[in-house]
């Protein structure tokens, strides 16, 4: 079964591609084989928005899911090497900040433990919000030294 809101979201392409009950009883039997969208189970639902997708009707909502699934692929090469590389980093960074960490493997699985809850980051959204942590960390650092060097210039 399908959530209301995705029922919801059925009846609006309904509306927007401006398609009478017999047409869209059609479709619903065509790419689902069922004849109420109260009846779609999640397969039949992708189908059935991939088609109304292929009819022109344009949802914000499936996007979003769609996005999101992307991101349940495994980590990258390409985001293993970013990490590493912003992790010695913020190693340099916090060192000059007269802060400790970065430098151990166990402070570096704390900090992904707190971003995505595993010791490493496993999935491509892992792996994202992992980087975004690391960047937001990477700007707080660099902030502290520049106010620590103001400060001193005075």
């Amino acid at each position: 079964m399908i959530t209301h809101a995705q029922i919801a979201l059925v009846h609006v392409a309904k509306s927007r591609l401006a398609l009478d009950e017999d047409s869209y009883r059609a479709i619903l039997h065509a790419e689902a084989g069922v004849a109420s969208a109260r009846d779609l189970d999640e397969k039949g639902f992708d189908r059935l928005m991939r088609r109304f997708e292929h009819l022109g009707f344009t949802s914000f909502a499936h996007e979003k899911r769609r996005q999101a699934n992307k991101r349940r692929g495994t980590i990258t090469p390409e985001q293993q090497s970013k990490i590493a590389a912003l992790y010695m980093e913020l190693a340099s960074a916090s060192a000059a900040a007269g802060q400790p960490g970065f430098s151990s493997l166990a402070a570096q699985m704390a900090f992904s433990r707190r971003q995505c809850r595993k010791a490493f980051p496993q999935t491509i959204g892992d792996a994202i919000k992992v980087i975004e942590g690391q960047k937001a960390m990477l700007g707080r650092f660099t902030a502290q030294l520049e106010t620590s060097v103001i400060k001193n210039f005075r």
